[in-house]
């Protein structure tokens, strides 16, 4: 089953142009956004937060043919809150509105753009919502390298019992744990997106087309090295 790699695209290749990325240090509730205590992939529960201003930002203020403007996703530059959470334009919040995500939660925003607060919307993904989807009985894992996305050692193969196992495993050594074989659920087959274990968010052939379609500037899609399956009845059973 094959999905796509959604990451954020930091340049412009047509214009030759690198888009800022966001700064959430201006934020008028940033004690509440960016402070905040709980766990890592805890929701926001108030009703009335909104992150604004998001300022766009470069690294380097002062390089030459800097010009701000903004895309449809950017990157975070400098604090930002806790969690999966990606700043996304309207257009793509629309978007991703009709099909099927993994737990998620959308709040309001606004990036202060030419003097004027443009609406905009913070994205928030739940990081470990993939875990009830994976059939542990067939799936295997593998150590991967984080710079290349290969597989340290073909022969360090391995599996966990449940999800339960997998978090003691990642307690553990978190940063290059990924699937080697990944059996997912029927449910799994059903989403167009969804985050995955070391590799971030996925998507759907579906989503993929209509992102491409839609011409959303800021946004990136590969080819995920991982192959999917969907286990069959008799191998759930």
């Amino acid at each position: 089953m094959e999905r796509y790699l959604l990451t954020v695209d930091w340049e412009d290749i047509e214009s030759n142009y690198i888009y800022p990325s966001l700064s959430a240090t201006e934020l008028t509730q940033k004690d509440i956004l960016l402070n905040r205590k709980k766990p890592f992939n805890d929701f926001f529960t108030n009703k009335d937060i909104m992150f604004t201003p998001l300022v766009p930002k470069y690294i380097d203020e002062h390089s030459p043919n800097q010009i701000h403007t903004i895309a449809d996703w950017h990157g975070w530059i400098g604090r930002k809150p806790k969690g999966e959470l990606h700043p996304i334009s309207k257009k793509f919040a629309t978007l991703l509105q009709q099909y099927q995500l993994a737990n998620h939660q959308f709040y309001p925003a606004q990036v202060l753009f030419e003097n004027k607060l443009i609406p905009y919307e913070v994205f928030q993904l739940d990081i470990t919502y993939y875990k009830q989807l994976v059939d542990y009985n067939h799936s295997t894992f593998a150590r991967w390298g984080l710079m290349n996305k290969k597989r340290l050692d073909s022969k360090d193969i391995f599996q966990v019992n449940n999800s339960t196992a997998l978090d003691q495993l990642l307690k553990e050594n978190a940063w290059n744990i990924g699937f080697n074989k990944a059996v997912m659920k029927a449910a799994f087959a059903q989403l167009d997106m969804v985050y995955i274990l070391l590799f971030g968010i996925i998507i759907s052939p579906r989503l993929k087309e209509a992102i491409e379609t839609a011409n959303l500037k800021g946004v990136k899609i590969t080819t995920c090295p991982i192959e999917f399956e969907i286990a069959t009845k008799e191998e759930l059973a």
